[in-house]
C-alpha cells in the first residue's frame, strides 16, 4: 500500500557500466534464464514449467568458464566455474546458512562461486538455493566484498543482470554504485 510506505535510499550494484538492483551472474544461471524463456514461450509461463526447465538445464550441464576472482585487491579464486553469482539485495542471502553472504550490506556485494561440478551436484545446489537452504560448503566460495574483479580469457561472456541477458567483455568490475536511488519501501504495520 503506497500510503504506508516511506522513501528509502538504495545503492544498486554496478558491473562495468551496467547497473543491477538484485543480482548479476554468469554461467549456469544465464543458461537457466535462457532455457526458461524458451520453455515458457513453448508451454506457457507457469511455475512448474520454470522448475522443470531448471532441472532439465542443470542435468544437461553447463559450460565450465575459466575465471579469476579478485576481491578488494586480493586474489580469491582462479579456475573453472559453473556459476558466478553476485547480489546486492541482502534479502537474497538472509535465509542462507552462509555467514559470508549474510554480511552483504549496503556498501558491499555478496559473491557465490560454484566450482565446476557434476550436473547432479549442481542440481542439488540449485535446489538448496531455491529453498533457501544453501550452506557454506567447501566446494563453494562465498564472501562479501566492497569491490570484485572477475577476469576470463574469453573475449565475451553472457551475463545476466536482474534476469536480462547481455553480452559483456571481461574484466568485470563489480561494486555498489556511487550514487543512490530513492525507492518506496513498504512499512510493516
Amino acid at each position: 500500500n503506497i500510503e504506508h510506505s516511506r522513501v528509502a535510499t538504495f545503492y544498486p550494484g554496478q558491473i562495468n557500466d551496467r547497473f543491477f538492483v538484485n543480482n548479476a551472474s554468469l554461467g549456469l544461471y544465464t543458461d537457466l534464464i535462457r532455457a526458461r524463456e524458451q520453455h515458457n514461450a513453448r508451454w506457457g509461463r507457469m511455475r512448474i514449467v520454470g522448475v522443470i526447465s531448471a532441472i532439465w538445464t542443470s542435468l544437461k550441464g553447463s559450460a565450465r568458464i575459466p575465471v579469476s576472482v579478485i576481491t578488494d585487491g586480493k586474489p580469491v579464486y582462479s579456475g573453472r566455474t559453473s556459476l558466478v553469482f553476485c547480489g546486492v539485495n541482502p534479502q537474497q542471502f538472509a535465509d542462507t546458512n552462509a555467514p559470508d553472504l549474510q554480511e552483504a550490506s549496503t556498501n558491499s556485494v555478496g559473491l557465490l562461486v560454484f566450482r565446476a561440478f557434476h550436473p547432479w551436484v549442481l542440481l542439488k545446489m540449485l535446489l538448496r538455493m531455491l529453498f533457501s537452504r544453501l550452506e557454506k560448503l567447501d566446494d563453494n566460495i562465498t564472501l562479501s566484498a566492497k569491490r570484485l574483479e572477475i577476469n576470463s580469457p574469453r573475449s565475451r561472456l553472457k551475463v545476466t543482470l536482474d534476469g536480462e541477458i547481455v553480452s559483456l567483455k571481461p574484466p568485470y568490475l563489480i561494486a555498489r554504485a556511487e550514487k543512490h536511488l530513492n525507492v518506496l519501501a513498504c512499512v510493516n504495520s
